[in-house]
């Protein structure tokens, strides 16, 4: 599966919608002692603690289910918020220098994924919106008006030869130490583990932007799109 952790999801300014959204990603786990079809999925996002306004912290948030061949909502799964956390910085004295605080929101639910709907070769895709970013990002172009894409791919469950394939996304550790000081060492682990033994393979890609907007920060549906936006980056980035 292929699964994005959203680093650059940095905040958000809007009125009520004030400076939120700092990074998070999607996890779909199988629960095989229930079956082939079912899945806990699970959004972990990351929130600006600080200065987020608590009306942009959503008690619920809804996703979607795409095919990729022709991006048909394959259905849609409302997750009620389960869970927060605070996230431990390991530059305690950069955070608290800047005033930086960040808690992990967690929303997760159970999906019924059929192996004999999800049998498309071409697979599919999970996804979900939030606008907006912060206003201080400096290196990409109206930032404050830009969204941001959780977006996590699966294979078919029913294979061509009819086999059924039980699978998980990677899960991402919680990340720590994500605020850098200037001319100080720094680190990030972006460590993962798979519950299926699959290889791991990262790659740095242009943060999605989606179709979020200050007009419509927080959309009742995400967009389906196999060429959703990409943030813009500054001249010379």
């Amino acid at each position: 599966m292929k699964s994005c952790l959203l680093i650059l999801g940095l905040l958000c300014t809007l009125n009520t919608f004030a400076t939120h959204i700092v990074g998070g990603e999607i996890d779909m786990q199988a629960i095989t002692n229930e079956g082939n079809a079912t899945h806990r999925i699970t959004l972990n996002l990351y929130f600006d603690d600080l200065n987020g306004s608590r009306q942009a912290e959503d008690d619920f948030v809804t996703i979607g289910i795409f095919r990729k061949r022709d991006n048909y909502m394959m259905g849609i799964l409302t997750m009620p918020k389960v869970s927060t956390q605070q996230i431990t910085y390991a530059n305690p004295i950069c955070s608290s220098t800047t005033q930086s605080q960040t808690r992990q929101i967690k929303y997760s639910g159970t999906a019924i994924l059929s192996p004999q709907n999800f049998d498309d070769s071409m697979g599919y895709y999970i996804a979900w919106e939030r606008c907006c970013r912060n206003t201080t990002i400096t290196n990409i172009q109206n930032p404050g008006a830009a969204g941001s894409t959780f977006y996590l791919e699966f294979p078919a469950f029913k294979q061509e030869n009819n086999n059924i394939l039980v699978n998980s996304t990677p899960q991402f550790i919680t990340p720590s130490g994500d605020y850098s000081c200037i001319n100080r060492p720094f680190s990030m682990s972006f460590a993962a583990k798979d519950a299926d033994g699959d290889s791991l393979a990262y790659s740095l890609v242009t943060p999605l932007n989606g179709y979020s907007s200050m007009a419509t920060p927080n959309p009742t549906y995400p967009t389906a799109s196999s060429d959703s936006p990409l943030v813009k980056w500054s001249s010379g980035i």
